[in-house]
């Protein structure tokens, strides 16, 4: 019988948990992590990941050195996206690195999270897993972003059409839309997460 993981609780009001996610030649070798605290003092170097919970339970295993974690499985296509073949990655993801059966815990980090995201080396909005609209979508900001480099007349005129909305006649013409449809983007914590 496999043993659930359990979190030792903080030592410190100061300390987080960050997942170190161990390397795999391939995506779908099964995850394997170890949770650790440290301290934001000390100046940790970590990822922060942002990402939707979409209302999923956390059903899907992953492997945590002294027993198993639960997690959700968003949580897992872009722990398996974001997984390193040759080393270990350092991540704070707050569905795992918070106890979420202490509300205790909950609380004291919930008010750290501010911090914890600015203190973050980098953040990674994961939207979930790519399809045609969304790959679209990407493209089109692309080409907006390239409205001040080097671009023929043509692209440029129509990345500006796109940018005022002139392009689309209908929901359904819009190449950007779908994007921003996303659940990410309709969460309580999505400004905080990415001006920090």
């Amino acid at each position: 019988m496999v043993q659930q993981y359990q979190h030792v609780p903080l030592q410190d009001p100061r300390s987080v948990r960050v997942i170190r996610l161990d390397p795999a030649s391939n995506r779908t070798e099964p995850l394997c992590c170890t949770l650790e605290e440290v301290s934001l003092d000390a100046s940790p170097e970590y990822t922060a990941l942002s990402y939707s919970w979409d209302a999923q339970k956390p059903s899907c295993p992953i492997g945590c050195r002294r027993g198993t974690l639960y997690i959700t499985p968003n949580c897992v296509s872009a722990l398996r996206q974001l997984r390193d073949e040759h080393g270990v990655q350092t991540l704070w993801i707050d569905s795992i690195c918070i106890d979420q059966t202490s509300l205790e815990e909950r609380s004291s980090q919930v008010a750290l999270m501010g911090e914890i995201y600015k203190k973050a080396k980098e953040v990674i909005v994961w939207l979930g897993e790519s399809d045609s609209s969304t790959k679209q979508a990407i493209q089109c900001l692309s080409d907006i972003s390239q409205i001040g480099g080097e671009m023929d007349v043509e692209s440029k005129e129509r990345a500006m059409r796109l940018l005022f909305g002139l392009e689309a006649k209908s929901e359904s013409e819009d190449p950007i839309g779908p994007l921003f449809r996303r659940s990410w983007f309709h969460r309580m914590w999505t400004i905080q997460e990415v001006t920090l």
